[in-house]
C-alpha cells in the first residue's frame, strides 16, 4: 500500500527535525544473462511522483538533485553516518511538502514490507541521535538524486539514502533494476513512544531459520573459509571480483529448506513492488542448482562481533544473486548492529531495455498463438520451448517455468496460461530473445494443472507456443 503523500517523515524528539525484465537468466550450459523485472507499472508510479516532486522544487534545487544519467557519482554511495553527505539534495533542507513528495518517488519502487523498513531505519538513526549519537545522526540526513530525465520510454536512475540505507534503482523502457542495495540497522530493536521498532527482524528471521535447518554435515559443507567482520561487496567495491562462490549448494538442499533459502531472499527482493520481485524472485530459484549458502564466523543468532570475536556472517551466492547479512558490535549502543547488502552479478546500476514495440493483441485461450500476414514484410518463424523447475510442489509454493522464445525480433508478448488462463505476462526483450529465463507462478489450488508458454509474435515473426507441461500440487 502506498503511504499518503503528505505523511511525515519519522523523527524523534531530541532528533534533527524535518517540518524495477529481462530477468536474471540462465541458458543449460550456465550462461547467465542480464538480471532486471519488467516494471512498466512501476516505471509509471516512480515517474509521476519524481515529476511531481521536482514541481515542488526551486531551479537550484532541482539542479542539486538532479545528474546526467552517464555521471560517475551514479555509483558513489555510502551506508555509513552523513558526514559530508551523499549526491542529491538533503531531506532535511526540504518543506514538509517537499519531504513528503521526495518519499513519494521512494515509495513508488518499493512494497509495504519495504516502505515500513525504510521508515524504521530512518527512525533508529534519530533515535542513535538522540541517543548520545548527536547531530550526525537523524531522519533528516538521507538524500535523493535522479540520474537523468524520469521518463516511461527512457533511462533513469533514482537513489536515495544515508546512515544504513542505499537504494540504487535503475528504470529503462518499463524495466527496472534494484541494486545495489544496502539496509542495516543499530540497534536491532529499540522502544520509543510505546512503539517498538525491529526493522530488520525479517532478515534476522529468515537468515537463521536456514541456518537452523542445517543438520550438522550440512553446516560443515556450507562453512565459508575466512573471517568477516563486514559484508564484503559493500560500499567502494564495484570494481572488485566477486569472491568465489562457497557454502552447499541450494538444489542438495530438501524442499523444505530450499523454501526457507526462498523466503530469505525475499526479505530483500520483496523491499520492491510485486511487478518487480516476482521476476527477481523467479530468477533467482531457478538458478538453485548453480546457488549456494554459506555462513561464517558463527551460526549464533547473538554473535555481536565483540572484541576480537567476529559476529555471524550468511551469504547467498549464485550467477547473479549476491546477499550478505553480517553481525557487527554497536557504535553509539551497545548491542547488535546488523549490515547486508544485496547485489545482482549481472546488473548493479543498470536495466536491460525493450528495443521494439511490442503487440496488444490478447492470446486466446484456446492457445493459439497469433501470426503476423502482413504482406509488406518477410515472416519469419519462432520457437518457444518451457520447463518446469519441479513437476510436483506442496500447497503454498510458487512453481517456476523455465522458459526460451527463439525470435529473429526482440518484440512481442510472452504469456503463462494455467489451465487455459493467462497468469503471467512478460515482454521479450533483447536480453531475453534466445536465452533462458524464468517465470514465478502464482500459488496453485491442490490438483493437476496444465501449463503453457505462448509468444504472440510480432510484425514480421509468427508466434509459437511451448508444449503443454503437467504440474502437480499436493497438500
Amino acid at each position: 500500500m502506498t503511504r499518503p503523500l503528505a505523511r511525515a517523515l519519522p523523527v524523534l524528539a531530541s532528533a534533527v527535525v524535518l517540518g524495477v525484465t529481462a530477468v536474471a537468466a540462465f541458458a543449460a550450459t550456465g550462461t547467465t544473462a542480464t538480471t532486471s523485472a519488467s516494471a512498466s507499472t512501476t516505471t509509471a508510479a516512480v515517474v509521476s511522483a519524481a515529476e511531481a516532486f521536482l514541481d515542488t522544487l526551486t531551479t537550484s534545487q532541482q539542479e542539486t538533485v538532479l545528474y546526467d544519467y552517464s555521471s560517475s557519482e551514479r555509483s558513489a554511495w555510502s551506508n555509513l553516518p552523513v558526514g559530508s553527505g551523499r549526491n542529491g539534495i538533503k531531506l532535511g533542507d526540504l518543506s514538509t511538502t517537499q519531504q513528503a513528495a521526495a518519499m513519494a518517488v521512494v515509495d513508488a519502487m518499493l512494497s509495504e514490507q519495504g516502505q515500513s523498513q525504510v521508515d524504521q531505519i530512518m527512525t533508529a538513526d534519530s533515535y542513535l541521535s538522540s541517543s548520545g549519537g548527536g547531530t550526525g545522526y537523524g531522519s533528516g540526513l538521507y538524500y535523493l538524486a535522479l540520474f537523468g530525465t524520469p521518463t516511461a520510454t527512457g533511462q533513469f536512475g533514482v537513489q536515495f539514502g544515508g546512515h544504513h540505507l542505499a537504494i540504487n534503482a535503475d528504470f529503462n523502457d518499463g524495466n527496472a533494476a534494484i541494486t545495489p542495495d544496502f539496509v542495516g540497522v543499530e540497534p536491532q530493536t529499540w522502544t520509543a513512544d510505546g512503539t517498538t521498532y525491529t526493522p530488520m527482524n525479517g532478515e534476522k528471521t529468515a537468515v537463521f531459520a536456514v541456518l537452523d535447518s542445517l543438520s550438522t554435515t550440512e553446516q560443515s559443507a556450507a562453512k565459508i573459509s575466512g573471517t568477516f567482520t563486514d559484508v564484503v561487496k559493500g560500499a567502494g567495491t564495484d570494481a572488485q571480483d566477486y569472491p568465489t562462490d562457497q557454502g552447499i549448494l541450494v538444489s542438495s538442499l530438501s524442499d523444505d529448506q530450499q523454501a526457507l533459502v526462498t523466503t530469505a531472499i525475499e526479505q530483500w527482493v520483496g523491499d520492491f513492488t510485486d511487478e518487480i520481485s516476482e521476476d527477481y524472485l523467479a530468477a533467482y530459484e531457478a538458478d538453485y542448482d548453480q546457488t549456494y549458502l554459506g555462513w561464517g564466523n558463527t551460526t549464533s543468532s547473538t554473535g555481536t562481533g565483540t572484541g576480537t570475536t567476529s559476529g555471524t556472517y550468511f551469504r547467498i551466492s549464485g550467477p547473479a544473486v549476491w546477499i550478505e547479512y553480517v553481525h557487527q558490535a554497536g557504535v553509539v549502543l551497545s548491542g547488535l548492529h546488523i549490515h547486508t547488502i544485496f547485489r545482482d552479478k549481472t546488473s548493479d546500476y543498470t536495466a536491460t531495455s525493450t528495443t521494439t514495440s511490442v503487440s496488444t493483441t490478447d492470446v486466446s485461450t484456446t492457445d493459439v498463438p497469433t501470426t503476423d500476414t502482413s504482406t509488406d514484410s518477410v515472416t519469419q518463424t519462432s520457437t518457444t520451448t518451457a520447463s518446469l523447475k519441479k513437476k510436483r510442489l506442496q500447497r503454498g509454493r510458487h512453481a517456476v517455468v523455465r522458459i526460451q522464445v527463439t525470435s529473429a525480433v526482440a518484440a512481442g508478448r510472452v504469456q503463462v496460461l494455467v489451465d487455459g488462463d493467462v497468469v503471467r505476462t512478460r515482454q521479450l526483450t533483447a536480453a531475453r530473445a534466445g536465452q533462458t529465463w524464468a517465470v514465478r507462478l502464482p500459488k496453485l489450488a491442490v490438483g493437476r494443472h496444465r501449463v503453457r508458454v505462448v509468444y504472440e509474435g510480432t510484425t514480421g515473426v509468427t508466434g509459437s507456443a511451448s508444449s503443454v507441461l503437467r504440474l502437480r500440487v499436493i497438500r
